[in-house]
């Protein structure tokens, strides 16, 4: 698996850790709900381990649906 990829923000970044879904500034842009469901679903991954991956899922239209500049 790589070590990095690209940030689901839009901003165009490829350096992403894999342990963080977003670059600092794009996850600030996320409404505090869904960033907190998206930590929240992934400490409670042994319950719902699909959980975490459908909070990403939305993190990821939310962020199609208010680009950059547009939030």
């Amino acid at each position: 698996m790589a070590e990095f990829h690209e940030c689901p923000g839009g901003c165009g970044r490829e350096d992403i850790p894999r342990r963080l879904f977003a670059c600092a500034s794009d996850w600030r842009r996320l409404p505090e709900s869904m960033r907190l469901a998206i930590v929240g679903a992934y400490a409670m991954r042994a319950a719902d381990p699909f959980g975490h991956i459908r909070w990403m899922n939305t993190a990821r239209l939310w962020y199609r649906d208010n680009p950059e500049g547009q939030s």
